[in-house]
């Protein structure tokens, strides 16, 4: 069984209804609609961040560093967004990170594994 899921370009829809998705490894940055916007289930193993801000615009860099400035993420959103999800090995429940998105910067503390302000799954 591979570990590994690749989209690019189309269309990917998730429906999770009910059982939600969880997050125990890899990399996951997307970015969308803050109205449809939803983290991970509760039985992940790996942390999620989820921030909705103001628009930004397509082709802006979404960085998301730890305390120390160690860049963990940098992808370029191909279309305008509101909200951000990001899964990936280095986060850590009771450290903080920066998600800087476009010109929105937010600091999050982790006090769980899963940190968001908007939906989630599997709730």
């Amino acid at each position: 069984m591979s570990n590994y899921f690749l989209f690019s370009g189309g269309h990917t829809e998730i429906d999770a209804e009910g059982d939600g998705i969880d997050a125990t490894g890899g990399i996951l940055v997307a970015a969308g609609s803050s109205g449809m916007a939803v983290n991970f289930g509760n039985n992940s193993t790996q942390g999620s961040v989820l921030v909705n801000m103001d628009r930004q615009e397509a082709g802006t860099d979404i960085v998301l560093t730890d305390a120390s400035g160690t860049e963990l993420i940098n992808w370029q959103a191909s279309k305008k967004y509101t909200s951000v999800v990001i899964s990936c090995p280095g986060i850590a429940q009771g450290e903080s990170y920066t998600l800087k998105a476009g010109t929105s910067k937010t600091t999050v503390t982790m006090d769980s594994l899963i940190y968001g302000t908007g939906n989630t799954m599997g709730r």
